[in-house]
């Protein structure tokens, strides 16, 4: 959608920050499984980390 607006700054956020989305999620996920262990992996198995798993 960012891209669709044509709008520079909106794109350069985009293209800088995913990275760093990416690399905060791994971190959580890490956080999660040192609280919840087994349950949250199995959690994670039925999940997606972005976008619903079908």
């Amino acid at each position: 959608m960012i891209f669709l607006t044509s709008n520079v700054p909106l794109i350069i956020f985009a293209v800088i920050g995913v990275p760093f989305t990416y690399v905060r999620m791994k971190k959580e996920e890490e956080m999660m499984l040192d609280k919840f262990g087994v349950e949250y992996e199995e959690y994670k198995m039925k999940t997606g980390r972005i976008f619903p798993k079908l």
